[in-house]
């Protein structure tokens, strides 16, 4: 799993077993973006003890919910009882998707599955709970709720309804993280919206940075679904507009548009392109393009819809040959997830944790290399960065209620009323750093590891010793 995952299975863990929230043991944060996810996979590692196992009983479970709500959308919409099958295995051979594993990805693009499912019968109540559901697993995931709703004639006409469901599902969650954590939303909105590029790369422009990262079979494995899906959504719209409008037709579309209005939302935003952003756009297409196929094999609908199954068709052939090629081509278990930006691998940035629970005392803190997640979880010590104590997102904080305009300042403010004062930065006299050349060397180097990861150069993780005089 990537290093991200190791943040939420480290919060699961600190919950589960010590009834704290937050990524290192002793201190309160509140930079897990997906509460829902983090309280699942905390009640699975309450049963198992095992973080990792609780993140793979989750994602069973969410794929399970969406291959039920698949099938009886299937049988509500009167098209292949195929879709639950086409449905689950494109979403599972995404290498995309699969790299976001132990983040709360597939949990919510499972959940706008059941959304669709009940929106497409005008089941308000239900369709409200999973929206506020939604909510829960990103904020951000709002949008996706929030088109479905506007898309589906059914829950479009019973808006007051589901929305007030929604709400009464989410709020009391965000009331709480207001009022004691100090911030209605995570702070990971300030730290992801402050970062606003990689060195000019954004969500909406990164195409080419990464083209030039990852190799190409991956990539083409991620997209050539959601392409798909973008065609049968363009055709759908054509069809709407020359009067052949159908249900499967507005399922397909909440699926393509959902995914759309979300990556828009955070395109506008000018967020840093980090992968998993791409996922519900990515499987809102695809899934816009399964349920397509559906639709066209039984012939239930429009021309323009059935003259897209032998694309999707052979999309879903070539995505499972994709798929089979990519497994078989190397080692398997993989050493990495196939498309990660991380520095290290999982298995580099345990040895760094364990390394540093040898070498440093016990309760001293450690500042982080920037990336935490894999370090702090398996060190289980006080390693240190804005996203695991309180007292160094001040600063960040602070620069991005600078950098926002008069509306998102006045809510900037408003929604850290309740952040208690940061107190001073903890003093430390130890350090990790990531170094790009792996045999430099200083005179305060303490112990140091390989980062390998395939996308970069080979590395180092350093831990540094400058004892204060």
């Amino acid at each position: 799993m990537g290093d991200d995952a190791h943040i939420t299975m480290a919060y699961a863990r600190n919950l589960a077993l010590d009834g704290q929230w937050g990524l290192i043991p002793g201190e309160m944060a509140n930079s897990a973006t997906s509460p829902l996810n983090v309280v699942l996979i905390t009640l699975g590692t309450a049963i198992t003890r095992q973080p990792a196992v609780a993140v793979g009983l989750v994602l069973m479970a969410s794929l399970a919910a969406a291959a039920v709500w698949s099938s009886q959308l299937a049988r509500a919409l009167g098209i292949s009882r195929a879709l639950p099958f086409v449905s689950v295995a494109l979403l599972v051979t995404s290498p995309l998707l699969v790299s976001t594993i132990g983040l709360e990805t597939f949990l919510g693009v499972c959940l706008l599955v059941g959304l669709v499912r009940y929106g497409a019968e005008g089941h308000s109540v239900a369709a409200g709970v999973v929206a506020g559901l939604l909510v829960l697993t990103r904020p951000d995931y709002a949008v996706l709720a929030m088109v479905v709703t506007v898309v589906l004639t059914g829950l479009r006409q019973r808006l007051i309804r589901t929305t007030a469901v929604a709400l009464a599902v989410a709020a009391p969650w965000h009331v709480f993280s207001w009022l004691v954590l100090g911030s209605a939303v995570p702070d990971t909105f300030v730290f992801k919206t402050l970062e606003n590029n990689w060195y000019g790369a954004t969500l909406a422009n990164a195409a080419p940075t990464y083209a030039e990262l990852f190799p190409a079979a991956p990539q083409f494995l991620a997209v050539l679904p959601a392409a798909v899906g973008a065609l049968c959504l363009v055709g759908w719209g054509v069809a709407a507009l020359i009067g052949h409008h159908t249900t499967a037709g507005s399922v397909a579309a909440a699926f393509g548009l959902a995914g759309v209005g979300h990556f828009a939302a955070l395109a506008i935003l000018e967020v840093p392109p980090y992968l998993w952003y791409y996922g519900p756009v990515l499987a809102g297409l695809t899934l816009c393009g399964a349920v397509t196929g559906a639709a066209a094999v039984r012939l239930t609908v429009s021309r323009t819809a059935t003259a897209t199954a032998a694309a999707v068709t052979a999309s879903a052939a070539a995505v499972t040959a994709a798929a089979v090629a990519l497994l078989v081509s190397g080692p398997v278990p993989w050493r990495e997830p196939p498309l990660i930006g991380n520095f290290a691998t999982a298995a580099e940035y345990a040895a760094v944790g364990r390394g540093v629970r040898e070498v440093v005392p016990a309760g001293v803190p450690v500042s982080s290399p920037g990336e935490i997640g894999g370090i702090a979880f398996h060190c289980d010590c006080r390693i240190l960065n804005k996203f695991s104590t309180r007292a160094l997102t001040a600063e960040p904080i602070a620069a991005r209620v600078a950098d926002a305009g008069p509306v998102m300042r006045r809510l900037l403010k408003w929604n850290y009323m309740h952040l208690p004062p940061a107190g001073l930065a903890p003093v430390t006299q130890w350090r990790l750093e990531f170094r790009a050349d792996p045999a430099d060397r200083g005179p305060s180097d303490v112990r140091w590891w390989p980062a390998t990861m395939g996308w970069h150069e080979p590395g180092q993780v350093v831990l540094v010793h400058n004892p204060v005089l």
